[in-house]
């Protein structure tokens, strides 16, 4: 089990439920536009079509202090994830910049800045306090959809630092 943390998906098998490998038991349900890719490495991606059924629905997660995904957008106005229903509850691209509704901060490839391009970039958001994850859904926020590939993401139950996340950038940044 990664500890303190939760929703980190096996992204190695072409399957509809995405089971939990932190082992806190927060299985998510891809939708059937959200399709299986092949990463560089031999691994699994999901490319999401910006319709209805292309997403990853988990439902109540409980609190989260970070939120992180590994992305790499068709337009730099896209979505990234709703964390709990009513307007704006989730992360979203405008124009290249991140609005994150609930969270503190926001880290993009080893920075802090909000400011994201259609490369493959590691976006994580951060509170200092709980925010309440009761509808998780990876590219869906308030009915519109992502268009973009995913490599992966995670939930933490803390609050992850600016030197935490430009580890993981640095580790994994030519991994897909």
């Amino acid at each position: 089990m990664i500890p303190q943390t939760k929703c980190v998906p096996w992204m190695n098998a072409e399957v509809s439920t995405l089971t939990d490998k932190s082992g806190a038991g927060y299985d998510g349900t891809r939708g059937s536009t959200a399709t299986w890719g092949d990463n560089s490495l031999g691994g699994k991606n999901l490319v999401f079509a910006g319709d209805a059924n292309s997403k990853v629905e988990y439902g109540d997660i409980q609190n989260a202090y970070s939120v992180s995904i590994w992305v790499a957008l068709s337009d730099t106005t896209e979505v990234l994830w709703q964390h709990a229903t009513g307007a704006g509850n989730g992360a979203v691209a405008t124009a290249g910049t991140i609005a994150y509704t609930g969270w503190d901060n926001c880290f993009v490839n080893g920075t802090d800045t909000n400011t994201v391009t259609t490369a493959l970039s590691l976006i994580t958001v951060v509170s200092s306090t709980p925010v309440d994850c009761t509808a998780f859904t990876i590219g869906e926020l308030n009915n519109v959809h992502l268009t973009g590939t995913v490599y992966g993401w995670a939930v933490y139950e803390y609050q992850v630092t600016l030197e935490q996340h430009t580890q993981e950038y640095e580790a994994h940044k030519n991994d897909y």
